[in-house]
């Protein structure tokens, strides 16, 4: 299973035609008159983002704990 399986549903790729270029590795479709492009991601950015992400539940853990001992104190 792919990736876009997951965000799109496995029958996006023949519901809209897609071409897959294995080659650069990108879907492409047109969804009402624009051309989309899928590209993946570099690794680089892929760990960017979830750097961001863990520290953006780290914030909301703290914030809860907060909320917490607020409640209970």
């Amino acid at each position: 299973m792919e990736a876009c399986h997951v965000l799109l549903g496995r029958p996006w790729k023949f519901d809209k035609m897609a071409k897959y270029d294995r080659f650069v590795n990108k879907f492409s479709f047109v969804y009402k008159e624009h051309k989309i492009t899928l590209a993946p991601l570099s690794p680089r950015v892929v760990c960017e983002n979830q750097n961001k992400m863990r520290e953006k539940r780290k914030q909301e853990r703290k914030e809860r704990e907060k909320v917490r001992k607020k409640r209970v104190g």
